[in-house]
Order: structure tokens, then sequence, then C-alpha cells
């Protein structure tokens, strides 16, 4: 089997490609004709495109010819990854054991797959040609502008400081403290509304620190665009010792009487952050009862109109303000250097402080920008200047949404090749998800994202990614309550996420489908990396059946999802991960003609499943794990045979492993 290999800035498989490349010029192969002729041509053309592309990663801008050249040379490779994907696994691996004749036998029965791997190189080599052609003619290596990013300390020695983004925020806590604890008896809602980024939820969080445990009960709950509302009940279920509920929509009388015949007696404070429409809210208010116990809702926003619908008569609007210019600075300069005080230069300082202005007095922007030059070595005026010049000549008005999202743009732009594939795969969860630490780790590996070319533990590599990621303030801890300094897992900004999200569809790298607008706009896309969040119905099955799946790696399916394709054809598949709700179910049993799988995880309704006897031959499988499955009365044995890579095996506690 082909060598590991980690996939490279540009969201493709160069680096992997070259390194399967490598594993074609063995012994085994030498009997095909021209073949090693061929790869020591590829080798060269596709280094030298390998070599552009990481420019391209680093451009300011590509204009349209070059954005195409990109997108083909991207493409061009995930299509030879798979060709040779798939002839790795017709022919397998050399075994010099084995006796003469089955040696014999074997090069007879493989004979076909060598002679249409030596006809898809001829294939591939046209297309190669063709497009160093197109390279020339359009002059794709003088007509990128590059300014150089800014480097980067590949040691992790700076401890991200959760507090850094609670500067300048005490009066408004204080303010919000004072109208939570009021001696108003009936319910009260209390509305923070401000611009993404400000840090509303930061704000409500806080006020939800001092004053939680003033009442009775208490419970902290996030929405998001496209609300998930029974995931929403069940949060808030879990949270108030309620059990859960797992029913469809249009069922959802149960959870609500539930939850206020639970509240009705009780002083209750309950968080809803980042709502977006009035509609949810009207579902979600059923649960609260007004049982004039001094009891508090506070909800964030950024829509005015919503706060005030959701606010009526009864309770405040509490308006989110910008930094002041004092604590901007204290912000940046605490973030980069320690202290104002230690700033090493009046020049660093003057470019900071013009690198405030343009920030607005966003906090996101502030910490995002910040981090950036936080990670550096050493902190040199050029590496201020080019963050200082870069922002100057884009903002020409005052401080808006476009501002906003090229900061966060800039930052992603200045992250390591090694990050930037790691930070678009977090658009693999929906908003407003607590993504687990470990899990998102090990899927990283899986995916081939991570390298261990330093002779490091693979594991422990990925561990650093997701640590700088923190340290760069592109993603938002969450810490352990109880043992301190452990990060469980990490949330992403909502407005970092519309980043992601934007990205992964330039560079066809995710495809999120969430409606059947989304089923349609990849109607005529390659798909490698498919999420499936809340697809339900026969007509939204039928039009994905539509769809180009034959090449997918990555396969998620999450929330009220009642429909999976049939994965008996998914032969490049890397990632399976799915949760299964109520109506859907899950045929598991031909997993194991999967045979490029690394990670799996299915969780759901036993009932729904149907899983094989045995797992075997499996070969590169790191991680499986079936510990979300519940509901099954009986024990259940699961053979595993010939998965050597198996690291990760996580089971329901009445499963039987042989």
């Amino acid at each position: 089997m082909a060598a590991a290999a980690v996939v490279s800035v540009s969201m493709g498989v160069m680096k992997p490609v070259l390194a399967k490349l490598t594993t074609l010029m063995g012994n085994e192969y030498k009997k095909i004709k021209g073949l090693r002729k061929m790869v020591t041509f590829l080798q060269r053309e596709l280094g030298d495109m390998d070599a552009l592309l990481e420019k391209m990663d680093s451009a300011d801008e590509l204009d349209p010819q070059a954005k195409k050249w990109r997108k083909d040379i991207i493409e061009m490779s995930y299509n030879i990854e798979d060709c040779i994907d798939d002839f790795m696994q017709r022919v397998g691996q050399a075994d010099d054991k084995v006796g003469i004749l089955r040696k014999a036998f074997k090069y007879l029965r493989t004979f076909k797959d060598r002679y249409n791997l030596a006809n898809q190189f001829e294939k591939i080599k046209a297309q190669v040609m063709e497009a160093s052609e197109r390279r020339k003619r359009y002059m794709l290596d003088q007509s990128i502008s590059v300014t150089a990013p800014v480097a980067v300390d590949p040691r992790i020695s700076a401890i991200y400081k959760e507090s850094a983004s609670l500067v300048g925020i005490d009066a408004q806590k204080d303010e919000l403290v004072n109208w939570a604890m009021d001696k108003e008896q009936q319910l009260q809602v209390i509305a923070i509304v401000g611009f993404g980024g400000l840090g509303k939820t930061t704000l409500a969080n806080e006020v939800y620190r001092e004053v939680g445990g003033k009442f009775d009960c208490k419970a902290f709950v996030s929405i998001s665009q496209k609300p998930d509302i029974i995931g929403l009940f069940n949060s808030l279920l879990s949270q108030l010792g309620l059990g859960t509920f797992s029913q469809a929509w249009g069922q959802l009388k149960d959870p609500i009487d539930k939850l206020r015949g639970h509240l009705q007696d009780k002083r209750y404070l309950i968080i809803v952050d980042d709502l977006w429409n009035i509609e949810a809210w009207n579902i979600i208010c059923c649960a609260f009862p007004q049982n004039n116990q001094y009891s508090r809702i506070m909800i964030t926003t950024r829509i005015e109109s919503v706060a005030i619908s959701c606010w009526g008569n009864q309770g405040r609007i509490h308006n989110m303000k910008p930094l002041s210019e004092h604590n901007s600075k204290k912000l940046f300069f605490d973030r980069v250097f320690g202290s104002v005080e230690a700033c090493p230069s009046s020049e660093i300082k003057n470019a900071s402080c013009e690198i405030l202005k343009k920030c607005g007095g966003l906090p996101l922007a502030i910490i995002t920008i910040a981090g950036m030059l936080a990670c550096q070595p050493t902190k040199l005026e050029e590496q201020f200047q080019y963050i200082r010049n870069s922002l100057s000549c884009k903002f020409t008005t005052d401080f808006n949404y476009k501002n906003m999202m090229y900061i966060l743009d800039l930052s992603y732009k200045n992250l390591p090749r090694h990050l930037k594939a790691c930070f678009l795969y977090l658009g693999s969860y929906p908003e407003d998800r607590v993504i687990d630490r470990v899990e998102i780790v090990r899927r990283w590996v899986a995916e081939g994202f991570v390298s261990d070319s330093t002779g490091q533990d693979i594991w422990d590599v990925a561990e650093s990614y997701f640590n700088e990621l923190v340290n760069r303030s592109m993603i938002q801890p969450i810490y352990d309550d109880f043992v301190l300094g452990i990060i469980l897992g990490c949330r992403v900004h909502d407005m970092l996420l519309e980043l992601i999200v934007t990205r992964c569809k330039e560079d066809n790298f995710l495809s999120l489908v969430n409606d059947l607008q989304a089923v349609v706009e990849v109607q005529d896309k390659i798909i490698r990396r498919l999420n499936i969040v809340g697809i339900q119905g026969k007509r939204a099955g039928e039009n994905v059946v539509g769809v180009n799946l034959a090449k997918i790696r990555s396969l998620t399916i999450l929330r009220e999802s009642n429909w999976i394709p049939s994965l008996v054809d998914f032969k490049f598949m890397r990632v399976l991960s799915i949760y299964c709700y109520q109506r859907m179910q899950i045929d598991l049993t031909v997993i194991n003609q999967l045979s490029q799988l690394r990670y799996v995880k299915v969780g759901g309704n036993r009932e729904k499943i149907m899983l094989p006897f045995q797992i075997q031959g499996l070969r590169l499988l790191e991680t499986l794990d079936f510990s979300g499955i519940y509901g099954y009365d009986s024990s259940i044995s699961l053979e595993i045979d010939d998965v050597p890579r198996l690291c990760h095996l996580i089971m329901p506690q009445r499963y039987e492993v042989a």
C-alpha cells in the first residue's frame, strides 16, 4: 500500500501524489512497460506545479485564469491519487515470503490492472503537459504578486490567554448583572445586540458565570442561523438534568411540557445565544413559563428587530459597544508583547496603532490579528508594516462587514501550509457546535492533513496543529471545568465559519448540503467531502442521488437527516461519521469493502443500525468508534481481524470484541 502522505495547503493532494508516485518506483512494478520513465516525468512536472501552488496560496489576489488553472491542478491531483490508490488496492502489496508460483499467479491475475495503469498514466501525462503549456501561455509565474507572509514559529511557545478576550467588558457586564438581579418579580428578557465579533457571547457567558449560582437552575444554549430545535431542546433538558429527547420535527410538545413543568416553580436563568430569527424564538420561548419567580432569559443577536420582538414589554435591550482606543491597545499589546510597555520600538507601536484603527474596536478582529503576530519568534517591523499595508489598501471607509471578513481572510492566508486544510476542515461541523479535540485530531490524521516527516508521533503532531490554531486565535478553546488548563474542544466563531464555508466552496474542498438549494448547487461538482445536515424527505434523497458521489473521501451526516447514500460504491472513502436519528437506517454490513477507510464513527439507535459481524481487512483503519450507539437489549460480539493500523477502538459498554 502506498505510503501515507500529507495533504497540501492548496486543499489538493499534490504532496500525497508525489509520495505515492515514489512507491510506484519499487521493484514490484518495474515490469510495467515505461512506468519508471513516466513516474519520473510526473514527479518532475507535478513538483514544479506544487511550487507554483504554494506561491498562489500566499498571493494577494489571483486573476480568473490563475484561479481556473489552480482549481484544475487540484482536481487533477485528486484524480491521480485516486488512480494510484485504486491500482494499489487491486494488485496488493509485495510479499517476499510467498513462492515463485504464487508470485507468477499474482502477476498473471493482475496483468490487466497493470496494463490499465499504463494506459491511464498516458492520459494523465497528456493532462499534465496541457496544464504546463497553459501555465507558460498565461505566464502565471510572472502574474502572481506575493507579499511575503508573516513567518511562523513552529514551536507553540505562547500560551493562549483566555482572559485576553475579556478586556474592556467590565462596565457592560456590571450593567447586565444589575439587570439580571433587579427586584422585578416577573420573567424578564434581556437582549444583547451587536455586530458580529463585538463579543456578545463572551459578555453573556461572563454574566452567566457571575450570577448563575444565584438561580435555582440555569442553562446556556446556542441556536445559529439554521437552528437544530431538537438539539437545542436536548441541550436544555440535559443541562437541567431531565434526560434527552430524540423524536423528529412536529413532536415537540413533550419536551416543551417537560421543561415548563420543571421550571414552573423555580427561579431560572436561560441564555439563548446567537438568535437569528423570531420564528425560532416563538418555538423556544414556549418552554419558559411566566412564573413570577424573578427568572431571567438573556439572548444575544446581531439583529435589532429580533431583539425587540423577543423583549416585548418585559425586559431590556443592551447595545454592545466597540472597545475604546485604550482597551483596544491593551487587548492587542497584551496579546502580542505582554504589555504596551514591552513593545520593542516606536515604529512597531505606530504601525500597531494604525492596525487597531482598522479593527474598529472589534475584539474578534483585534484578537485574530494579534494572534497572528504573537506567534512570531521575533517581532520585526516589517511584519507589522505588512499587516498595516494590507489593511490600508482595502479599507477606505468606516469599519463594516467586508472589512471584518478581509481581516479574517488575511489571518487565514497567513496560516502556515500545514494548518490551512486543518482549519477549513472545521467546516465539517455545524455553527456553534463544540468540536471535540480528540475527534478532530483523529479526523485530520485520517484525511492526510498531518505530516510525520519530522519523526514525531503523528498524533502528537496533530495535537500541535490544534494548539497552534488556538494560539493564533483561529478557534476558541473549550476548557475542562475540573482540570485546570486542559482543553476539551473548541468552537469556531460564526464569522470565521462564514469564511471557511466561502473558501470551501471556492476550492471545492468540502460540500455542505443542508437544504434543497444546497443540493442544486453541488449537482455539477465532483464531491470529495460531503456533509449532510438536516436533509429529510424522499425528494431531498432523490436529488442528492443525482449528485456525483463516486469520488467521496469523507461523508458526515448530522442532525435530523433521514437519508443516507448507499456506501458500497464509495471505494475512496477515508472518513465516515454518521449520527443516526430515529427515522434513518444505516447499513454498515458493506464496511469491509471500503478499503481506504481510516476513521469510522457511528452513533444512534441500535435498532436502525445494521452492523457487520466482523471488521476484516481494513488495513488502513485507525479509529473505530461505535460508542454513540444505544438502545440494544443484549450484548453484541464483533470480531476484528487483519486491521493492523487500528489505534483507537471505542465501543459501548455492552459490546464484546474478539
